[in-house]
Formats: structure tokens, sequence, C-alpha cells
């Protein structure tokens, strides 16, 4: 294999493997000239005529200049030859450090030169004297035969005074910048397109450079004026920026004085100017900042737990090196306080080592991200909770459906029914919890339905029991007399568990929290400025417990989003507002008194239901046989096998169907009567097959079956588009045998 860079033997494993990987990557070449494309590897090339970027660019800008300032003309084409070269060396790099997967520096540089040869500025040479580490004392030290620019001079018969490689310096430099993460700059210190037998470069840190430079010119003559006039170029030279600073000071001073962000100029780490927003930010005068340093007005620690210090050091060497730093950082106010910030920190003057550090404020950013991140947290959890409610749903409707096929077909005598009833009751129980997981969620469909407060309450603290602190005894006083309510059972369930759990917080070292029910009197209603006034059209919920209590200030903002009284990372501060939320919804006030360190008192009014529970089919045990054709969609196989086997067993001819599209094909091929289809099927839902279904069978009934709840709404929509009935899963038997009868004897009568 041909070797396209000459390496010293440590490096020569790492060489050679660049040289296959950048072989290999110009080896898929496209050349399209009809559509003007040259594509290597996918990526669109362009070909450069060498002279035209060389000899032919010094001479061109040479003649818009009078004799005596041809110097000038020569200036500009090498730091615009080597700024544009420098750039497209980080650039490169970037882009195959990528794509090779290249990790460490030496890695990273070993794909440089490569790419340098096939791309065709020139072959290189590596001379065993370099240094390459990262840091201060690197110094590298190569040759270019077969430089492109030298051999444009030399072709052209024109013998130049100075060096003529400065794309090639530009370029090598550029990369190895990007591939150590530092500054580095290149100079060439023997051409030979000027006489020289080699073109021979040195590159270092920028403020290394030029001692490097001198030993290597020292061999040379000083009569030179090559040798004893020498310039390097610069990336972005600060003479430029200087000038450019000295025709605009009084817009820059203007800027500086009336922008928006703060902004120090440091010498090393002392202050030296600071803007009227600096001032601001870290509140304190400019006299006490300009006589600071930076570190005086930081914690000892960040918010990442890294000492201030030692991460100061580390962003100040890197912007030493050049590179422009961007980080979060906090200040310390006189009050104590933090002041999240963004800092950019750049050097604007390496000779006496100023900084300008561009600071932004982003407190409140941090707290919205941190509310965003805290929120799209609880919405995953919300969905992994939906998802088990649902699941967990079909298989207890499983489990309760052939529990109470095996209890119906034993001998009520059987010692054995106990067990099941047992049984039967455990799965209830379950079927309960994966209602709170629903409401947790915010899966569960409203649905207002006439309920007992008590109920509910009773419900929350079985639920909440296991989980709140023994040292914290709960006192549950309920009023036996009490009318019922009109509201959403998870909603209420769902405040009553925020209420608890605010008041068992407040409570850190252990005390009593107290849950009463009870009718509020007249008195009591115009004591709260509660409106009507007429007694027993409340019911009174309180929740009180003897804990830490809060300010005025704290319960002036009780109700705001995301206002929460814990610790940062242990609440999202929206309990209490959803609280508020739903005492709303339920046309409801609350009430909340409380003092620091003599607990809280909170008083939720609701109004009593005016109407009557809405119907209920109840609980049925009786299975009622039939020989009508039903088919049963459903993509879980215990509710196909349980209700194929119930359905059977009792003489009705049963269909299966695992998914909606072959429910259709089915439909084609029998004359069917009722169809149980399951809402949540892959590929077409529930809702659609029905209808599907509906135009090949007009006449045919259908039950829809679901893991999750039907609002009342979506049980209206279904049943103008033609739905029977719907049943949420776990379900008895009877319930089912019921509503099929309740569809077939309707239809004969």
């Amino acid at each position: 294999m041909q070797h396209f860079v000459d390496v010293p033997s440590n490096f020569e494993n790492m060489f050679r493997a660049a040289e296959k990987f950048v072989e290999a990557y110009f080896a898929k070449r496209k050349y399209s000239p009809g559509y003007g494309i040259i594509e290597i590897d996918g990526e669109r090339y362009i070909l450069v005529r060498a002279k035209s970027m060389s000899v032919e660019l010094f001479e061109t800008v040479r003649r818009l200049f009078i004799s005596s300032e041809h110097h000038k003309a020569f200036d500009i084409v090498k730091n615009l030859l080597f700024d544009i070269a420098h750039a497209l060396g980080k650039s490169d790099a970037v882009f195959f450090h990528k794509k090779a997967k290249l990790k460490t520096p030496t890695e990273k540089l070993s794909a440089g030169p490569v790419h340098f040869a096939f791309s065709g500025w020139a072959s290189v040479k590596i001379l065993p004297e370099s240094i390459i580490e990262t840091g201060s004392n690197f110094v590298l030290y190569y040759e270019h035969p077969h430089s492109f620019e030298s051999d444009s001079w030399l072709e052209s018969g024109k013998k130049p005074s100075f060096p003529v490689c400065y794309m090639n310096a530009g370029y090598s430099s550029g990369w190895c910048s990007e591939a150590f993460g530092q500054y580095l700059v290149s100079f060439e210190t023997s051409c030979r397109a000027r006489g020289d037998d080699r073109c021979r470069f040195v590159m270092a840190p920028p403020d290394q450079i030029h001692r490097y430079v001198k030993d290597e010119l020292s061999e040379k003559l000083t009569t030179d004026p090559y040798v004893t006039q020498y310039n390097i170029p610069g990336f972005f030279k600060r003479k430029a920026i200087e000038a450019l600073l000295e025709k605009s000071e009084s817009k820059y001073r203007m800027l500086f004085s009336y922008a928006n962000d703060a902004i120090f100029v440091l010498e090393h780490d002392k202050i030296i100017d600071v803007n009227p927003m600096g001032i601001s930010s870290v509140g304190r005068t400019k006299d006490v900042i300009l006589n600071s340093r930076f570190l005086d007005m930081a914690p000892r620690f960040q918010s990442n737990g890294h000492s201030s210090s030692s991460l100061w050091a580390e962003y100040f060497k890197e912007a030493v090196s050049g590179k422009s730093m961007v980080f979060e950082w906090q200040f310390t106010r006189p009050d104590g306080s933090l002041v999240d910030t963004e800092i950019a920190l750049n050097i604007i003057d390496p000779d006496y080592h100023l900084f300008q550090a561009i600071i932004r404020n982003i407190t409140q950013r941090k707290k919205l991200t941190s509310q965003q991140i805290q929120a799209q947290k609880m919405e995953a959890i919300g969905t992994l909770a939906s998802g088990v409610a649902h699941d967990f749903n079909n298989i207890l409707a499983g489990m309760l459906g052939f529990t109470s096929l095996l209890k119906l077909r034993l001998p009520k005598s059987d010692v054995n029914c106990q067990y099941l009833e047992r049984l039967e009751n455990a799965i209830q129980q379950a079927a309960d919890l994966t209602k709170q997981l629903l409401t947790f969620s915010k899966r569960s469909k409203p649905r207002t339905v006439s309920l007992d407060i008590n109920t509910t309450i009773e419900n929350v603290i079985h639920l909440l029991k296991s989980s709140i602190k023994h040292a914290i005894s709960l006192n549950i006083e309920l009023s036996e007399s009490l009318d019922p309510i009109y509201g959403d059972p998870n909603q209420l369930e769902q405040m009553v568990m925020n209420l608890i759990i605010n008041a068992s917080q407040a409570l850190p070292s252990g005390g009593t929290i107290t849950i009463r029910s009870r009718t509020p009197s007249p008195q009591e209603l115009s004591a709260e400025n509660i409106l009507p006034l007429t007694e027993n059209y409340w019911v009174v919920l309180e929740i009180i417990d003897n804990g830490i209590g809060m300010s005025e200030s704290t319960l002036n903002r009780i109700f705001e989003p995301y206002f929460s009284m814990r610790e940062n990372g242990k609440g999202i501060g929206l309990g209490m507002s959803i609280v508020y939320n739903i005492v709303n919804n339920h046309q409801g006030q609350i009430r909340i008194q409380s003092r620091e360190a003599q607990g809280t008192h909170v008083k939720v009014f609701l109004p009593f239901s005016k109407q009557s529970p809405l119907p209920y089919l109840g609980h049925s045990s009786e299975l009622i046989p039939g020989t009508e054709t039903i088919l049963i969609v459903d993509d879980e196989k215990i509710i196909r096998d349980l209700l194929s086997e119930l359905l059977n067993s009792l003489g009705y001819k049963i269909l299966i169907a695992h998914d909606g599209y072959e429910a259709l094909q089915i439909a084609d091929r029998h004359d069917l009567e009722l169809a149980i289809i399951n809402m949540g099927l892959p590929k077409m839902d529930g809702r659609e097959t029905f209808k599907e279904l509906k135009i090949k069978h007009s006449g045919i009934y259908v039950i829809l079956m679901s893991g999750m709840d039907f609002s009342e709404t979506e049980q209206i929509e279904l049943k103008a588009e033609g739905v029977s009935f719907c049943l949420k899963k776990p379900f008895t038997l009877g319930e089912l045998c019921r509503c099929i009868r309740t569809l077939f004897d309707s239809r004969k009568s």
C-alpha cells in the first residue's frame, strides 16, 4: 500500500489506519459535469486551479496597489489565504472526526495530513522532534513535499522573497486546533518557492510560536529581510479588531452602557470595568465591584457541586488559549441569595490577559426549564400509569370473569364458594386501584354522578394509609347524615388525596391529621362568606393538621401553579392548584387558615346533589341462555377465551376476531346479530370497526368494551352512532348477560 504521510515510528499504526479510512472515503467518487457536481462519498467538493489560489492571486491584488505599497498587497493576500484555510481546516476536522469516530487528539490529528494529501494540497512528513501533546508544550515540526503553492510559484518562473505556503499553514493549524482543543498557529520557516531546499513548518500555541520560529531562523543569514522582518499571520487578527474598535469607540461604549446583559472586563480575574446592568445583576456598587475579583462574588461551590475556584481556573485556562467559553455560573448577592447566569468568556487582549465576560441572568429560564422537566416527568409517569391500568383492567376482567363463572357452576353449599367470594372481592379491590392509577394519570374520562363524600374519603384513606408515616395519627370524624353530592369521583378522590398528602408533609416529626365531614351551620356559612346561606345546601370537608403551618405571604400564593414549599427537586407545586381547579369544577368553595408553627385548617364546601343518582343496571348473577350469533372482537386472548366459553355454554353461536380487519372478513361470510368489540384494538380501533360493521349489517347490535372510563359525552355520541351499551372492564358475567338479553328481548317485543 502506498503511504501518504511520513511519520515517526511511534505514530506509524495510527496514521496507517487513517490512510486506509481516508483512501476508502476518496475511492467513492462521482463526477456529474452536467449538473456541476463532484461528490466524494456523498459529500460535495469543488476543484480549484492551484495557481489561481496562489501566485496569480498575489499578482491580481498587487495590481490594485502602487509599487511603493506592494508589501501591503502581499500582507492582505497572506492573511486572507491563511484565515480561509484555517477555517477550512477546522471545519473539515470536525466532519472527519465525527465520520471516523476518532476520540483522542492524536487520532484526530492523524486523519488531517492524509486528507490533506488526497485533496491535493501537499504530501506530509512529520518530524521526530515534534512534541505532540495537549498544552503549552505542543510543537509540531513538519514538511510539505509537493506543496501546491510552492509548485505554482516554481512553475510560473517567479521567485518571491517570502514563503508562499500560507494556505498549507492555515489549513494544518486549523485542523490541529480542532483536534487538540486549543488555538494553534503555523509558520513556514523555509520554502522551495523562495529557493530553500524544502517547505518546512513549525506549529505551536500563539504565545510560544515566536521562540520556535526564532530558533528555526537563527541558522540563516541575518541580512535576509525575510528573517529580520517575518510576520506570523493570525486568525481574525487582534490588530484588525483593535482598529475596528478605535473607529467605533463611541458606538461600542453606548452598547456597553445600555446592553441588556451584564458585561465585565477582567484583567486575569480582577474586574477593571463593569456596565450598569452588571452592577444591577450582582447587587453591589461599582466601587465595590471594581475592587473585587471575580471569585469574590461567587459561592464556594457551584450548582453542579464543583468548587467555584477550580471551575474558574479551568474556564480561565481555556479562554487564555483563545477558546470562547460559554458556561453556567452562580453569583452570590449581598443578601445571600443566588443568581443563576450564563457567561460568555472571551480573551480580548492576549498580551495583557484582558477578558470580556458577557453575563446573562437565567434564573427565570432555569426555573421554567426545571418546571418543564418536572411536568414532562409527570406526563411520562402518567402515560405509564395509564398503560399499566389499561392492561391490568384486561387481566382483571379475565380473572373476575372466570372466577364468577366457576362460582356460578358450583352449588352454593360448596365450601369453595366462600374462597371464590374472597377472590372476587380481592379482584374488585385491584380494579379500584386501577381507577386510582387512571385518576393519577389524568387519563380517566370525567364522569358526574351522585355520590357519598364519606365513601370518597374512605377510599383515599385506604389507599394512603400504608404511605403515611407511623408517627402521624389520623383522626377520622365522618358524619353519617350527609346529603349526597354531585361530582366526578376520580377528581374528588384526587382532591382529598392532595390535601391529606400536603397535611402529612407539614408534619416532618409526626403529629395528628383530622379528617372530618359534616353539614355546616348557617352561622358558619355566613362567617366564611359562603353563599347562598341555605342550611343543608352544602357539605363541608375539613383537613386539619398541627404541623409547621404557613406564613401570610406563603398562604397568599398557595394556589399558584408550580409554587411549592418543599425543597428543590421534591415537589412540582401543582397539588393545591389542582385542588383549587377541582373545587371550582364542582361549583364549590375552599377556605384555608394557617399560621407558622400552629398548623393548617382547610375547609372545602361542596354543594349537595339535587339530582337522583344515574340509573345503574346493578350486579347480576343470572346467566340467561340464548341461540343468537355473536361476534367477539378483542386482541386480548384471556377476554376472548372467557366470553367464548361463557356464551358457548349458554347456547349462543360464537365467532372470534382478533382485530377489526378480521371482524370485517367474518362479517362478509356470516349473518351477525350482535358484536362485542374492544375499543382499544390495534390497526383499526373499536369505534371504526363498529361503524364498518354497521355498513355490512345495519341491524346489528353493538356492545363496546374498554379498560378505560367512558365519559358521559362519549356515551351519548356512541349511542347516537348506534352503539347499544358501553361496558368498562372488569365487568361481571351477569352484567354482560343482562345487556345481551335486554337487546335481544327488546327486539322480540
